[in-house]
């Protein structure tokens, strides 16, 4: 009789990397100057966990940085995000600043994405 074949482990999924994104200062300005648009670009709501993203549109500047529907965004640079205060905070902070770092949980797991501002 032939032996059995073990059989092969599932392989174990990727770890999330995070790549540096780069987007245009013109890009983010144009963003930031249309809030109504902003709104229907990415839309969420901000819980005690950060904010929760329910939906990217395709193609806008969020969906380039690499944010997802389902992505909980637990904190820019650090600062955590935990209300509309904070969010205000950051809305001003992002229109100078030439990198950012936004801290997110994605199916579980941790992870960095990094954005260049040019």
């Amino acid at each position: 009789a032939a032996a059995a074949t073990p059989p092969v482990p599932a392989a174990a999924p990727p770890v999330p990397t995070a790549d540096t994104a780069t987007v245009s200062r013109a890009d983010v300005d144009a963003t930031l100057a249309n809030f109504a648009k902003l709104t229907t670009d990415l839309q969420g709501s901000i819980s005690a966990n950060g904010v929760v993203i329910e939906r990217v549109a395709p193609g806008t500047l969020f969906a380039r940085i690499g944010l997802r529907a389902g992505d909980v965004i637990t904190a820019v640079d650090g600062a955590r995000i935990r209300s509309l205060d904070d969010a205000a905070s950051l809305y001003a902070k992002v229109s100078t600043a030439k990198a950012i770092a936004a801290q997110i949980v994605r199916n579980g797991t941790s992870m960095t994405l990094h954005v260049a501002i040019q």
